[in-house]
């Protein structure tokens, strides 16, 4: 199905790796843990400071329990959507060793960049892809708040948009270290694009759900070193 499913199968591919490899386990320990915190932040600031907003954003109905009810969903709901920018820009680079590991380990060629310059270069790639996929992330927000628009742009950014970025910089980690240029993996991305989107939004939820994320982002990575394992080994790299 051009590879709609390949986010879902390769996350328990991935939980199954991560089972029968302690060096693994070892590895995820420290973007598991860095992943949870952020998680739990965004959504404690998001729920615990909601009354504040709300009394600045619209004083007169600051007093309604229904009011405050529905603005505190929403905010959550909005921490979570944000979640997965936020674990891009903390957790990723920190999961440099672990999907260099997970690479070895599954036969993928490649070359040894060393765990500094690994995290170096990982940093750099979050870096401009947050600066890109925030810049269209807001347009596309702020088009949503237009009446109707709201209704096509928010689909885009949620299921599309957003999930695409997310695949890429987990893709990123396993394209640089087959010294692959900017060019070359935004063509890898665009050509497997069911496969992108799939990833993407498989790793969405598991850094966005609470609890699930304590193994979440190590998880996303692993699944997208094997979709790149799976998609090597099929001459589309």
């Amino acid at each position: 199905m051009f590879g709609f499913f390949a986010g879902p199968i390769a996350i328990l591919r991935s939980l199954f790796l991560l089972l029968r490899h302690p060096v693994l386990l070892r590895r995820a320990l420290l973007p598991a843990i860095t992943t949870l915190i952020v998680v739990a932040v965004s959504l404690y600031v998001a729920v615990g400071y909601r009354s504040n907003l709300l009394a600045w954003l619209w004083p007169g109905m600051a007093g309604s329990s229904v009011v405050s009810g529905v603005f505190g969903v929403s905010a959550a709901l909005l921490a979570l959507f944000i979640a997965p920018w936020l674990v891009m820009l903390v957790g990723l680079p920190l999961c440099g060793p672990l999907a260099e590991t997970a690479d070895e380990l599954l036969g993928g060629r490649a070359v040894d960049l060393g765990i500094f310059r690994s995290i170096k270069n990982t940093i750099m790639t979050t870096g401009a892809v947050l600066l890109v996929g925030l810049s269209v992330s807001i347009a596309l927000f702020m088009l949503g708040l237009i009446p109707g628009i709201g209704l096509v742009s928010a689909p885009i950014a949620l299921f599309f948009w957003t999930p695409l970025v997310f695949a890429f910089d987990l893709f990123d980690i396993s394209l640089s270290r087959r010294e692959l240029d900017f060019t070359r993996r935004r063509r890898f991305l665009i050509e497997n694009l069911g496969y992108s989107i799939s990833v993407g939004l498989t790793g969405m939820l598991c850094v966005a759900v609470p609890i699930v994320n304590l193994l979440g982002l190590p998880l996303a990575v692993l699944s997208a070193v094997i979709v790149v394992r799976d998609l090597e080994d099929k001459g589309r790299l």
